[in-house]
């Protein structure tokens, strides 16, 4: 993590995303396998489909639960915000 803001397409921006909670996880002894829920923010929910193709890749077996909302603005330029409660 570089604590850098690349906005990019939606798909360099969920990767980006996804690896950097994969990073938080595993330096707490965890996993994206233990995401047990996910709350995502987009810009633009016409993006949905572009984002899962994504998101889903990260994921061995079940997607955990999830929350997916259109926001107005995100900070920083951002076309995408992940929050994960997981379980360690």
């Amino acid at each position: 993590m570089t604590n850098q803001v690349s906005p990019g397409t939606i798909e360099e921006e969920t990767r980006l995303t996804m690896n950097n909670i994969r990073l938080i996880l595993d330096a707490a002894g965890s996993s994206v396998e233990k995401i047990l829920k996910a709350t995502v923010y987009l810009l633009r929910m016409k993006e949905y489909s572009r984002f899962n193709k994504v998101y889903e890749d990260f994921f061995i077996k079940d997607l955990p639960a999830r929350s997916c909302i259109e926001a107005r603005r995100l900070p920083f330029g951002i076309s995408i915000e992940i929050d994960v409660i997981a379980y360690i």
